[in-house]
C-alpha cells in the first residue's frame, strides 16, 4: 500500500488535520498530489503532503492553489527537550520519501520555525505572517480589541447593510476578485472552474461559510468565504464591488464570520496571512496575535532558475 492510500484510511487522523491537509481538499485542488508519512507502532508521527507537477519535462513540487499552509506536520509528544532532535529526525525521513525534484517550494503551517534541516539540504527560506484570533474570549472582548476606527465602520455598516448566508454568485465574485488583482497589476491566479469546484465540495463536506453583504437597494457590495476545519475558520477569499462602496462592508462581513466561527466552537480565526501592505494592515486592526511561518525553496534545475529569472 502506498502512502497516499494509507493516508486516506486514517479517518481518526483526518479529524485532527488542518483543512488544507484533508484528502478531499487536496483532491479538489490538485491534479496529482502525494504525501510523505512516518508511522510507527505508536501511530502516525509526521506527514508532509505535496503537489506534483510536470512542466518542460521538469518535476515541480509546490503547494496547490488555495492551500496557503502545507508542509510538515508532527504528531509527537510534548517533550520540549526532545522536540528539535525528534523533528530533525522525522523531517529527514519525510524528505527521503519525496521524489527527486527540479524545483520544490513549500509554505508551512503557522508557528513552524524549524528551518535547520531544510537549510542543511540547500533550501532557502523566507518569513511570512498571519494573524490568529483566540475565539475562547467573550464576544465583547473580541469586538473590543478591534481598532476604534474599524469598530466605528462596523457599527455604521450594521445600520445600512445586511448579511446573507446563501449560495454564492460565483460569476459576480470572480469578476470583483479579478478586478482587485488587475488593479495591482498582478495576474489572476485562479480559474473559474476551480473556484466553483472547491466552493461546491467544501459545502458538501459542511466546511464552508460564504456570506454576502447587501446595501439598502439589495445590491451585493462585498463577499467573504471562510471555510473551516475542526479547530479553525480561515479568511480565505474576499472581494468587494469595484468602485465606491461602504467603508465597513468587508469589516462587517469579517466580524460576522468571526462570530459565526465562535458560535461553531472553533478555537481560532485565521486571517490566512498576507504580505500585501494594505491587506496586512486591515487584518492587524482586528487585534489577533501575529504568528510567523516559513516558505522554503530549493531549485537545483538551471533551466527552471532561468525561467524564473526571466518570467517569474
Amino acid at each position: 500500500m502506498n502512502n497516499q492510500s494509507r493516508y486516506r484510511q486514517l479517518s481518526d487522523l483526518h479529524r485532527r488535520l488542518p483543512l488544507f491537509f484533508q484528502p478531499w481538499w487536496l483532491d479538489t485542488l490538485s491534479q496529482h498530489w502525494d504525501i510523505a508519512l512516518v508511522e510507527t507502532g505508536k501511530g502516525v508521527q509526521a506527514i508532509m503532503p505535496f503537489q506534483l507537477e510536470k512542466k518542460w519535462g521538469l518535476r515541480l513540487l509546490r503547494n496547490p492553489p488555495l492551500c496557503p499552509y502545507l508542509g510538515p506536520l508532527f504528531f509527537t509528544g510534548p517533550d520540549q527537550q526532545k522536540q528539535w532532535s525528534e523533528e530533525d529526525r522525522l523531517l529527514e525521513t519525510l524528505l527521503q520519501q519525496v521524489p527527486k525534484w527540479d524545483y520544490f517550494q513549500l509554505t508551512t503551517v503557522p508557528g513552524f520555525q524549524n528551518f535547520l534541516p531544510f537549510y542543511q539540504r540547500g533550501f532557502t527560506n523566507s518569513n511570512r505572517l498571519t494573524y490568529l484570533l483566540d475565539l475562547s474570549q467573550p464576544e465583547e472582548a473580541l469586538f473590543g480589541q478591534i481598532s476604534p476606527r474599524l469598530r466605528q465602520y462596523i457599527k455604521s455598516a450594521q445600520k445600512i447593510l445586511h448579511i446573507e448566508q446563501q449560495q454564492p454568485d460565483v460569476a459576480l465574485f470572480l469578476s470583483w476578485h479579478k478586478k482587485a488583482f488587475e488593479k495591482k497589476g498582478k495576474p489572476y491566479p485562479f480559474s473559474s472552474p476551480l473556484i466553483e469546484k472547491i466552493l461546491t465540495v467544501a459545502e458538501q463536506h459542511r466546511a464552508s461559510l460564504f456570506q454576502t453583504a447587501f446595501n439598502e437597494q439589495n445590491q451585493a457590495v462585498a463577499m467573504l468565504w471562510t471555510p473551516f476545519d475542526g479547530q479553525t475558520s480561515y479568511h480565505l477569499l474576499a472581494a468587494t464591488v469595484p468602485g465606491p462602496t461602504h467603508n465597513g462592508a468587508l469589516a462587517l462581513l469579517t466580524w460576522s464570520a468571526i462570530k459565526s466561527a465562535k458560535a461553531r466552537g472553533k478555537k481560532h480565526y485565521d486571517f490566512e496571512g498576507s504580505m500585501d501592505k494594505g491587506i496586512e494592515a486591515f487584518f492587524r486592526k482586528f487585534g489577533g496575535r501575529r504568528v510567523p511561518y516559513l516558505q522554503f525553496e530549493h531549485c537545483p534545475s538551471r533551466l527552471w532558475q532561468l525561467k524564473r529569472s526571466f518570467w517569474g
